[in-house]
């Protein structure tokens, strides 16, 4: 994914010039604003030695987007995640040794972050770096679409550390995609990245892009699959060590084979680890991993020869069913209740969320006899009730769908299934998910959120052909025992 463009502009107020930083765009943010305090509204600026503060004096909405400024700076700044776009190089790129250096004067100065958030860090061109409020950006995170998030933001960030430890697996994310031109954990889902990083460890940097130092590579690897994490004194130290290093050497058409075939083996068998980890922690025998893979593909077998035979379950449905049918299989996790509502890709980030949820659940059936699912709906109609230990709590409550475009007196009934469009929703819902332990203990995150389904005709049936957030603040946690 591209990085983003425009974060900065030069901004003219009351006679007064600021600099600009855009943090968010589209509806909702007036909400979010709102609730900033004080004390939220100062950013650092990291210097060889020291830190200063960086005052926001305001927010000021342009043409959708929404920029927070402050005092200008002689030049501008450049945004942290234009790096990221960085062509592969010979040696480290120097805002990289720039950026651990100053990062590590938070840590002298006891204020690291519990998380890094690249569209929150800026270059100065005299070699100082603004970082902006951590408050701010968990704000502007909650407003962003999946796919930027996870390009932005969790893949980069470690679910379970904070502080000092997540920092140095930031940079060892970052180092990586930086001498590589990959990321060393991948996923289209919070869940399934957050998995990858807690059990399965990347492939080798030097295995990635051969003729890479191996030193370097080492402790690369070190730095992502270690418990225990260097320090950001330790880091400061390294990078400049292998900041003198060649950072690749030339390799032979033999040897670079035999690199590719250390990588397909080191891939191979961390699949087949991977898998024996998981399963002989889960069912102890191999008796019962085979009683369980049974299980699962005989079922994913029926279902397979059900779909093709059956109808597609939107048909004679109205537009407005055809919402509710999508959102409330979330619920069920039925996935393929989701699929039949939708066209292309539409909504896949969800659809592959309730995939994974419903084989995990499947899973657990199969041995324990319970799913340990929770649905939000239910939740709710019971009066939002303790979440018990084991249990985990997903789906939508409270949803509302409203006409957003009127009909046009000249067309036939829609909801008779007769209209060929476009119709549209705004539908309002709350969304629970689970979540890594922090250290609040919050198991689960919930959003109020709001998006707008366009409805389009396929033959028959009504389908949604696009689904747009348009806005999402976070709940408070729910109690759990």
């Amino acid at each position: 994914m591209e990085a983003p463009r425009n974060f900065l502009r030069i901004l003219e107020l009351s006679g007064q010039v600021y600099l600009g930083l855009r943090v968010a765009s589209g509806k909702g943010i007036q909400s979010f604003i709102r609730l900033m305090g004080p004390q939220e509204r100062k950013g650092w600026i990291l210097m060889e030695q020291g830190i200063e503060e960086w005052n926001i004096l305001g927010f000021s909405e342009i043409e959708g987007n929404l920029y927070l400024y402050g005092p200008p700076f002689e030049s501008m700044p450049e945004p942290f995640i234009s790096l990221l776009d960085t062509p592969l190089g010979s040696t480290l790129p120097p805002r990289l040794i720039l950026f651990v250096r100053r990062l590590y004067s938070l840590a002298q100065a006891s204020r690291v972050p519990e998380k890094l958030y690249p569209e929150g860090i800026f270059f100065l061109k005299d070699g100082r770096v603004l970082i902006l409020p951590e408050q701010i950006m968990q704000r502007v995170l909650a407003l962003e679409p999946l796919e930027q998030r996870i390009a932005y933001f969790e893949s980069f960030n470690h679910p379970d550390l904070t502080g000092q430890q997540n920092c140095s697996f930031f940079l060892g994310a970052i180092t990586y995609r930086l001498i590589t031109g990959a990321n060393p954990y991948q996923g289209t889902t919070e869940l399934s990245l957050h998995t990858a990083m807690r059990q399965l460890p990347p492939l080798p940097a030097s295995l990635q892009r051969p003729g890479l130092n191996e030193e370097l590579s080492e402790f690369l690897h070190l730095v992502l699959v270690e418990k225990e994490k260097p320090t950001l004194a330790e880091w400061v130290q390294r990078i400049e060590t292998f900041s003198k290093l060649p950072l690749l050497s030339h390799l032979t058409t033999e040897e670079r084979e035999k690199k590719s075939k250390e990588a397909e083996r080191f891939l191979s068998e961390r699949n087949r680890t991977y898998r024996r980890k998981i399963f002989w922690v889960r069912h102890k025998t191999q008796v019962i991993l085979a009683i369980f893979l049974s299980l699962v593909i005989g079922y994913f077998a029926y279902d397979v020869f059900s779909n093709i035979l059956r109808p597609p379950r939107t048909l004679g449905l109205t537009p407005e069913q055809v919402v509710r049918l999508f959102y409330s299989s979330m619920n069920t996790l039925d996935h393929q209740a989701m699929e039949d509502c939708v066209k292309g890709k539409v909504g896949k980030a969800y659809i592959d969320e309730v995939t994974q949820l419903y084989v995990v659940s499947r899973m657990r059936m199969s041995v324990e006899f319970k799913s340990g699912m929770v649905d939000a709906e239910t939740w709710y109609r019971n009066g939002h009730p303790p979440i018990k230990e084991g249990e985990t709590l997903y789906g939508i409550a409270a949803l509302e769908v409203e006409h957003e475009v009127e009909q046009d007196p000249k067309e036939e009934d829609p909801m008779k299934g007769k209209s060929t469009g476009p119709f549209r929703f705004v539908v309002r819902f709350h969304r629970w998910i689970p979540t890594s332990p922090s250290e609040g203990g919050v198991r689960f995150k919930g959003f109020k959120i709001h998006e707008r389904v366009t409805m389009q005709k396929e033959g028959k049936r009504w389908i949604i052909g696009e689904i747009q957030r348009l806005h999402s603040e976070p709940l408070p946690p729910p109690s759990v025992e």
